[in-house]
């Protein structure tokens, strides 16, 4: 009865994850555009690097894994990742920023105009 319950209250979460998503509204024409890009283009398993906001709509339209997501936040290993990903985001040093792009086995890096501001 316990392992049901796990399995319902998950299912549940899941459920509510993916409609908290989506009510943010569908992405735009160019973020679209660009994901079946990255789906049409790009080896499929490639980790796409974005803000954690578009993980959804990467993970369901581009079919390819990401870095970081919204749903990705709880524990220390997935924090670590998330500082990694500001940190590159923020790095002007193409020098500095391929080895952790290496290291992260990163093959896309998805970045809106959003992302800029």
């Amino acid at each position: 009865m316990a392992k049901a319950r796990n399995l319902l209250t998950g299912l549940l979460f899941s459920g509510l994850s993916a409609a908290f998503e989506i009510a943010k509204g569908p992405p735009d024409y160019q973020l679209k555009s660009a994901l079946l890009w990255i789906k049409e283009n790009t080896d499929k398993k490639s980790l796409v690097l974005s803000s954690p906001e578009y993980g959804f709509f990467i993970k369901g339209i581009s079919e390819r894994e990401v870095v970081i997501d919204s749903e990705k936040t709880e524990s220390w290993k997935e924090q670590e990742l998330i500082n990694k990903a500001n940190s590159l985001f923020q790095e002007r040093d193409i020098t500095k920023a391929l080895p952790l792009i290496q290291e992260m086995n990163i093959g896309n890096i998805l970045i809106t105009k959003s992302m800029l501001k």
